[in-house]
């Protein structure tokens, strides 16, 4: 009797254990202020919800004003310690004032149902206002050339803004291929129509622009470039629009200025596992110097390896392959189960900060 006291007391404890603050939400803020918003642009804000519980938990249900749109929410049990993103869009086409607009999260836990907020002051959109000097079928840009004043320096990253108005009827998505040193941030941009909108332009830190149209008189160090940037739309009618940037680049490499390349390796570290003849294992390097950058490989006191080079000199800006291949003599090959081999890959370079780069082969043994 004593036993089935103390078993039914335990169950009884989990049961209010689990039901006060064992599935719980964690939420950073819930109140999303957008500032001002012209009339007929979106106003989304995203709320990022962290399960601190013990338990799962799941929304059952929602309730929103009627301003708001409910454009993505968790429709499956978050686990403990899991994420959920909940995005919201305050409708402004035809609301004009302040909003404090409201969304409450019903969900299974034993807490208090969640309430988010997003704020915003929808104003008057000014017709005529934008007067755009380019434009490319539907899009109307400020500018498809900008100079960037000041140096654009390899260790910092640096920002320009764009304005652009879609005079479609149709919402067009603007992206680009994050393959140059400036890149779309986010990189996918939805311009809708009627509105216009910034586009921001940002420079990768570290990566080389590698069309100058020349250096500076009396200097090794500031380069000038005139950079063609090509961004690509959802428009049938643009599939892409090219801009052009301008200014003087400072690599900042080796302390002196003058130009180098820098080598980055993808990894330090290759594994054969259960190695077999003509298997093979890479590593890739990139150039992000704005020289040409040479490499000079070699396995070290091995028999069994044999090294390919795909390029040996590299670009700045582009990459290359270094392949190792398994080729043993017969009589020298791996049995199953052999223990550890390692060798070393010494890479030569005429990257001034590591001229030699090891890396390390792995072969056989247990994963």
């Amino acid at each position: 009797m004593r036993v089935l006291l103390f078993l039914a007391g335990a169950i009884a404890a989990m049961g209010l254990s689990a039901g006060h603050g064992h599935a719980q939400w964690q939420l950073a803020t819930p109140v999303v202020d957008l500032g001002t918003v012209p009339e007929g642009t979106p106003a989304r804000a995203t709320f990022t919800l962290r399960n601190g519980g013990l338990v799962p938990i799941k929304l059952v249900r929602t309730e929103a004003d009627c301003a708001v749109r409910i454009i993505r929410r968790p429709q499956s049990w978050v686990t403990p310690a899991g994420r959920a993103v909940i995005e919201l869009e305050l409708l402004t086409q035809g609301r004009l004032g302040a909003h404090d607009s409201r969304v409450i999260l019903h969900h299974t836990g034993w807490d208090a149902p969640l309430e988010l907020s997003i704020r915003a002051v929808v104003t008057k959109a000014e017709q005529g206002a934008f007067r755009g000097r380019d434009t490319v079928g539907s899009l109307v840009f400020s500018t498809l050339r900008e100079h960037l004043s000041g140096l654009v320096r390899a260790s910092q990253s640096r920002e320009l803004s764009l304005r652009v108005l879609n005079r479609s009827s149709e919402a067009i998505e603007v992206f680009d291929s994050l393959r140059g040193p400036f890149e779309l941030v986010p990189q996918r941009v939805r311009l809708l129509p009627g509105s216009p909108q910034q586009l921001l332009i940002r420079y990768r830190p570290g990566a080389a622009i590698a069309q100058p149209s020349g250096t500076l008189p009396g200097t090794t160090r500031w380069i000038s470039f005139e950079l063609p940037v090509r961004l690509f739309t959802t428009a049938a009618s643009v599939p892409s629009v090219l801009l052009t940037l301008t200014g003087v680049f400072d690599p900042g490499v080796n302390g002196a200025g003058e130009a180098a390349p820098i080598a980055q390796f993808d990894r330090t570290e290759a594994v054969f596992r259960s190695p077999r003849p003509g298997s093979s294992a890479s590593f890739t390097a990139t150039n992000r110097g704005n020289a040409p950058l040479r490499l000079m490989p070699q396995v070290l006191a091995s028999g069994e390896l044999a090294v390919e080079l795909a390029d040996s000199v590299i670009l700045p800006g582009a990459t290359g392959q270094i392949r190792v291949s398994y080729r043993p003599p017969l009589q020298q090959q791996l049995p199953p189960r052999a223990a550890e081999l390692r060798r070393s890959l010494a890479v030569v370079t005429n990257d001034p900060r590591q001229p030699l780069v090891l890396l390390t082969l792995r072969l056989g043994g247990q994963p």
